[in-house]
């Protein structure tokens, strides 16, 4: 059995008919997929709500799924309630449950008041089960950014915060058979001290999602000399999320005489006042707010449509629209996070500027827009991207990484350098 202890929770119809929210629903099947039984059933052993607790987004989980869903202790209980009364259940289901698996993957979440899936990892680590550590947010990062406008108290309180999750992280990085660390600032933080980290990015399309590779040639072929460069931003229309950023990009861009439109395809509450300011600005000629599909192969095929995407966010939305593009064949100039740095360096399919920096993601496009050669190679690079990064691609190298590492620790416990019990 492949054991996943998770912070999820398990929704439940009825007190018995278990229910997952569809994105995790989908990864978990994958997974099972990829691991095509070498390791016994896929488990996930997690806290419970009622299903009416769970709102929109949730499937149920189907026998044909192949999943073995294991329900356990109420997540409204309150931290309080859980180490008065709750922990002892669920580390009593913990030891059960992980001295039954093959393998245990367990992670760390923000929730270092009742860390449940963190209780798994140590568990796997007393019964000396191959384990597997995931860490996919940083809430360090984001406790000490939010504490730095918030006064002293709360930079004591960030710092207390990111000492004991710092050390909780990096002991797991340190002792896992194979650790899973999302791309970009995660991984630079935590692999340094991991013994066999991966990386990952958190696409949301299939290899079957990414459009052929003749869509990019006809795209270049179909480029008339003087044509505009076409631009599309996929930020939700939200404070905060950069769609202002990617109106003065195009507006600066065009004064300096580049001939570029922009779609703004998004949803949300800043929409009238975005749509105001392009017409204040004289710019209704030059930009459009469009609607494209939330996800799958007609996102892929409506983004193929454009030339280029423009990213002005750095919050976690801003990869995810990264890879949505690669999907579509569309290279990135956007704004340096970590993650689109890594993109420029590993996948040669971005082009990086400093965050806030207007005029130089204006000069980026200029520059593409003059260099069409140029424009396709990018294309290209970012084509393969896609379907490098595909959700199940990844779900493949995974299975295939965790399969290793198994070995690897069932070779050493043959050579006595864990117990044999390890092994079995």
């Amino acid at each position: 059995m492949y054991l996943l202890v998770t912070q999820a929770p398990i929704y439940l119809e009825g007190g018995v008919r278990p229910w997952l929210r569809a994105s995790w629903r989908r990864s978990l099947v994958l997974l099972r997929e990829a691991l095509e039984d070498r390791l016994g059933p896929v488990a996930v052993l997690g806290p419970s709500l009622p299903l009416e607790a769970g709102g929109a987004g949730l499937e149920a989980v189907e026998h044909e799924d192949g999943l073995r869903l294991l329900p356990s202790i109420d997540l409204r209980a309150s931290a309080g309630a859980y180490w008065l009364r709750e922990r002892a259940r669920w580390r009593a289901d913990v030891r059960a449950w992980v001295g039954r698996a093959r393998a245990v993957h367990a992670g760390l979440t923000e929730d270092l008041w009742r860390p449940l899936a963190f209780e798994g990892f140590r568990e796997a680590r007393r019964q000396e089960r191959p384990a597997v550590f995931f860490l996919g947010a940083d809430p360090v990062a984001r406790r000490e950014a939010r504490a730095r406008r918030e006064g002293a108290v709360a930079r004591v309180a960030a710092q207390m915060y990111g000492t004991v999750f710092d050390g909780a992280a990096r002991y797991a990085a340190r002792t896992a058979d194979l650790t899973l660390l999302r791309a970009g600032a995660v991984q630079r933080r935590y692999a340094r001290h991991a013994r066999n980290a991966r990386a990952f990015h958190e696409a949301r399309h299939l290899v079957a999602d990414v459009v052929a590779a003749a869509v990019i040639e006809e795209r270049r072929a179909g480029r008339a000399s003087g044509q505009p460069l076409r631009a599309v931003s996929c930020a939700p229309l939200e404070p905060g999320r950069g769609v202002d950023d990617a109106i003065d990009v195009l507006r600066l861009a065009r004064q300096r005489g580049v001939a570029l439109t922009l779609d703004v395809a998004g949803r949300g509450v800043e929409r009238r006042r975005l749509e105001s300011r392009v017409a204040a600005l004289g710019l209704r000629a030059a930009v459009r707010f469009v609607d494209v599909p939330a996800s799958g192969a007609e996102r892929a095929r409506r983004l193929a449509g454009y030339d280029v995407l423009l990213v002005t966010s750095t919050g976690d939305e801003a990869g995810r629209e990264v890879l949505d593009g690669f999907a579509a064949g569309l290279p990135t100039v956007g704004y340096a996070s970590e993650t689109l740095r890594q993109h420029v360096e590993e996948d040669g399919a971005a082009l990086a500027v400093r965050v806030a920096d207007v005029d130089a993601a204006a000069r980026a496009l200029a520059d593409l827009a003059r260099d069409g050669e140029r424009l396709a190679q990018l294309a290209r690079a970012a084509h393969r991207a896609g379907r490098h990064h595909a959700l199940d691609a990844w779900h493949r190298r995974r299975a295939a990484w965790t399969l290793e590492a198994i070995e690897a620790h069932d070779v050493a416990a043959r050579a006595g350098r864990v117990p044999a019990s390890a092994a079995a």
